[in-house]
């Protein structure tokens, strides 16, 4: 699949803008944009598809297709920090299937992309949990071994590998935050056990919980997530960081916190599953980055289902 992405397009007197931010329409991106815009930080953004059509300043580029990056080379020679969200998230598929989406999109446009970057000082690539697998141990550092167990996981370990033996040879600053699952996004209420929670109880139907429930992880507010990158594009700080949530709830939590908060009286139904803890620690985010997330899970929730519902009835 082509990797097709669309950044805004900048007048002369903006070429000295020199932010690339990538999946700038994607659930994130949507949001860092308009907190960029907000605090009036100049930017280049781009995705993987075309949210922004009745915006004259998109186009479209495939960052697979190196005639079409050289194409733009006197937009992208000017870029000196890069925000890289842009990813295929495939966390299911098998190699051999659509997981090989994932390995083209966040290895190969990666690739593609960097080598068209000149003025490159600083790169900002949002990873994920999945990188450590099935924990042994919690919470988890960032020195826990990684061990994925998914496409996804694995394609972006690599990437991160790679992203810090580019940035060495190139002396580049290389930042890496790998994100828990984030939920209160603006769409997509089906990709994260919270959303699905929300989605199911909405309709009046059982949650499924594999295992017993008592399964915690420290799920990040998307507020909390931009935070995070606005807090790196003031210090720049390269490290590989944890980004996580304030608290860390069980799933039998969440469905009784959403079911309070929706006016619904819902039982999940129990399938036998092996199940763990996934809490990641966030203290070296805290101590180097000073990122501490401010939205604890009951504020957390009661955005989500807000954003939710207003979506549900518009």
């Amino acid at each position: 699949m082509l990797f097709i992405l669309q950044f805004l397009l900048i007048s002369e007197s903006d070429y000295l803008m020199k932010l690339l931010v990538t999946g700038a329409s994607g659930n994130i991106g949507t949001v860092l944009k308009s907190r960029l815009q907000e605090n009036d930080i100049p930017f280049i953004g781009v995705d993987i598809t075309n949210q922004n059509s009745n915006n004259n300043n998109f186009f479209q580029l495939d960052i697979t297709n190196e005639n079409e990056l050289q194409e733009k080379k006197s937009v992208f020679d000017n870029i000196d920090t890069l925000v890289h969200l842009a990813s295929k998230i495939d966390t299911g598929s098998d190699v051999t299937n659509k997981g090989i989406q994932s390995i083209d999109v966040n290895i190969k446009g990666t690739l593609n992309l960097l080598e068209h970057l000149p003025s490159l000082k600083n790169i900002l690539f949002t990873s994920t949990y999945m990188v450590y697998g099935i924990p042994k141990q919690n919470p988890i550092t960032e020195n826990y071994v990684v061990e994925p167990h998914t496409v996804y996981g694995a394609s972006k370990i690599i990437t991160e590998k790679y992203l810090q033996v580019y940035a060495a040879k190139r002396g580049i600053d290389v930042t890496i935050f790998r994100y828990m699952g984030i939920y209160g996004l603006m769409s997509h209420y089906a990709s994260q056990a919270i959303h699905i929670f929300i989605k199911l109880i909405a309709d009046g139907k059982n949650p499924i919980i594999y295992g017993d429930g008592l399964q915690r992880r420290n799920h990040l507010f998307i507020d909390d997530a931009i935070d995070a990158i606005l807090i790196w594009l003031n210090n720049k700080n390269p490290g590989v960081f944890n980004i996580g949530g304030k608290d860390s709830p069980t799933n039998l939590d969440l469905i009784s916190m959403i079911s309070k908060k929706m006016n619904k009286k819902i039982q999940p139904i129990f399938k036998e599953s092996q199940q763990h803890d996934f809490v990641s620690d966030i203290t070296l985010a805290d101590t180097i980055l000073h990122f501490q997330p401010k939205t604890g899970i009951d504020d957390g929730l009661s955005n989500t289902i807000k954003k939710f519902l207003e979506q549900k009835h518009s």
